[in-house]
């Protein structure tokens, strides 16, 4: 049996996006510094599968709130990175 390239696994994860080529393609240009059509585009937030808390029912001046507190962003930073040790 021949060993699956890292593009045939990530493709049968994304069986259901329909023009994972065309993405696939767009971010391997993106970092060979070309351009085929357009960049690539992000949908979710950064890191967005390891925020834990629970916003789902928050507000945009509720998340507003969450992201732009400085020292809350700062403090949960630290604790991060405390706990990553």
């Amino acid at each position: 049996m021949e060993a699956a390239v890292p593009t045939d696994f990530i493709r049968d994860e994304f069986s259901c996006k329909p023009n994972f080529d065309e993405a696939m393609a767009r971010i391997e240009a993106l970092f060979k510094d070309e351009l085929i059509d357009r960049t690539p585009i992000r949908f979710s937030g950064h890191n967005a599968e390891f925020d834990f808390s629970d916003g789902s029912t928050w507000t945009p001046e509720r998340w507003k709130a969450h992201r732009f507190d400085f020292d809350a962003v700062v403090e949960r930073t630290v604790r991060e990175m405390e706990s990553a040790r």
